[in-house]
């Protein structure tokens, strides 16, 4: 492909002579965002996951122990409750992205999968947190860490949605979102240009 007289500022013509959201097929056209918006959603964010953080880190604090223990005595049935009241329409098993997967064809993923969260969170799902043992280290590594430290590993789980068209992310030409290597909550999800 000659890259030579491609016009760099116009990321749509820039995509269609890629084959990409143009006719005939071949990959769905990204939403394209502005900096602007990109930054005022990041900030939004930011301050919902560093806020929810802290909380679950107080909580973790005084009742860490008694958690553990209450999870423990219940039976899988009331754990299951205790999960659907938090997230109503968790997935059911492990690997929900693999079920999902095989639940609708490209067409379907594409268009609008039904399957968001399963291929965003698959390792949010009753199978696994209905276990003492697994509830319990999920818990743990996520109230006593930041964010960015898992930043990595949850792009890693939702790549079978990105690969299989479910998730699109948004596109900023000349851009980076910076998830990981920051000392400060405030920088999580830092736009660079």
């Amino acid at each position: 492909m000659d890259f030579s007289n491609m016009d760099f500022s116009d990321p749509a013509s820039m995509f269609r002579a890629m084959g990409i959201g143009g006719p005939g097929g071949g990959l769905p056209m990204p939403e394209m965002i502005t900096a602007k918006t990109a930054r005022s959603e990041a900030k939004l964010y930011r301050s919902q996951i560093v806020d929810d953080g802290r909380l679950l880190c107080a909580i973790l604090e005084r009742h860490e122990g008694t958690i553990h223990k209450r999870w423990a005595k219940k039976t899988r049935q009331q754990r299951l409750k205790i999960l659907l009241s938090a997230w109503p329409g968790m997935s059911a098993h492990h690997r929900p992205d693999f079920d999902a997967f095989r639940r609708e064809s490209p067409q379907e993923r594409e268009r609008s999968t039904k399957f968001k969260d399963a291929y965003m969170w698959p390792y949010i799902n009753q199978d696994d947190l209905s276990k003492p043992r697994t509830f319990s280290l999920f818990l743990n590594a996520r109230g006593r860490n930041q964010p960015s430290v898992f930043a990595i590993a949850d792009e890693n789980a939702s790549h079978l949605g990105i690969v299989s068209k479910a998730i699109i992310p948004a596109f900023l030409n000349e851009h980076v979102m910076y998830f990981k290597g920051s000392a400060f909550p405030q920088h999580y999800g830092e736009l660079v240009a």
